[in-house]
C-alpha cells in the first residue's frame, strides 16, 4: 500500500481549528437552541391575546382573563439540556395563576379544549408558525460562532 507523509502547517492549523469546534460545540449547541426557543416564546406570547375569554356571565370572562394573565406570567423556557449527545429545551408554561390553577393544566384546557370549552390551538399555530424562523435563527447562530473560532 503507497503511503504519503504529509508535512505541512496547513494541517495543523486545521487540526487546531477543530479542536477549539469541539471543545465548544456544547456551550454553542445550548446558546442556539436557546435563541430558537426564544423565537417560539414570543410567537406563542403574542398568541396568548388571541384566546377568547368571553363568557356567559361576568364572572366566567373575568375567571378566564385571570387564566390568560396568568399564561402570559408563566411562560418560560425550559433549563436546556444535552441528552445523549443531542441538545434539548423547550418553551411552556410554569407556576400557578392567582386561582392557584397550574399555567400548564390551564394551557391544556385552552389548547385542546373541554367539555364545556371550545378549543383554541394558541400553542400549536405559534409553535407551526414560528418553528422555521427558529430553525433558520438556530443554524444562522451556530454559523456565526463557527465562524468566530475559525477566525480565531
Amino acid at each position: 500500500m503507497p503511503k504519503a507523509k504529509v508535512t505541512t502547517n496547513a494541517i495543523d492549523s486545521y487540526i487546531s481549528m477543530l479542536r477549539d469546534l469541539g471543545e465548544n460545540v456544547d456551550d454553542i449547541a445550548g446558546e442556539a437552541v436557546y435563541e430558537g426557543a426564544g423565537i417560539i416564546a414570543d410567537a406563542v406570547r403574542k398568541n396568548i391575546n388571541t384566546i377568547r375569554t368571553n363568557g356567559k356571565d361576568p364572572w366566567e370572562t373575568k375567571r378566564r382573563e385571570l387564566q390568560k394573565d396568568g399564561l402570559r406570567n408563566g411562560l418560560t423556557t425550559f433549563e436546556i439540556t444535552n441528552v445523549g449527545g443531542r441538545t434539548e429545551g423547550g418553551v411552556g408554561f410554569a407556576g400557578y395563576n392567582k386561582r392557584g390553577q397550574a399555567n400548564r393544566k390551564v394551557a391544556n384546557a385552552f389548547n385542546s379544549g373541554t367539555s364545556f370549552s371550545s378549543k383554541q390551538p394558541f400553542f400549536e399555530r405559534a409553535l407551526r408558525a414560528s418553528r422555521p424562523q427558529a430553525r433558520k435563527r438556530v443554524a444562522e447562530y451556530v454559523e456565526q460562532e463557527f465562524e468566530k473560532i475559525v477566525k480565531g
